[in-house]
């Protein structure tokens, strides 16, 4: 695993908001990203492209070592506030069965 989750949890706000599930805080991430490496425990997220601008950055990720299919593609925009993720847009080309 690249990262460990206790650690990665001290990066988001308790307040996040999260686009996609439209959660607020940061259990929804950590326990999606904890899935992700359940499921493909092979699993590489390698940061193709990431733009920042003020307190927002936009990073586009491909995810290598899915099996079964091409290596999905992210795209996901952050705020950041005090340091800390505040805000999650995100998008995925990975197929969930």
């Amino acid at each position: 695993m690249c990262f460990s989750l206790p650690p990665a949890r001290s990066c988001w706000l308790q307040g996040l908001q999260e686009s996609r599930s439209g959660s607020i805080g940061p259990e929804s991430v950590t326990l999606a990203w904890q899935r992700l490496h359940e499921a493909f425990p092979e699993a590489q997220v390698v940061v193709e492209d990431m733009v920042v601008e003020g307190d927002t950055a936009a990073v586009r990720t491909s995810v290598h070592g899915i099996s079964g299919q091409q290596s999905p593609t992210m795209l996901e925009i952050f705020r950041v506030h005090d340091g800390r993720i505040a805000e999650l847009w995100g998008l995925s080309s990975l197929q969930r069965t």
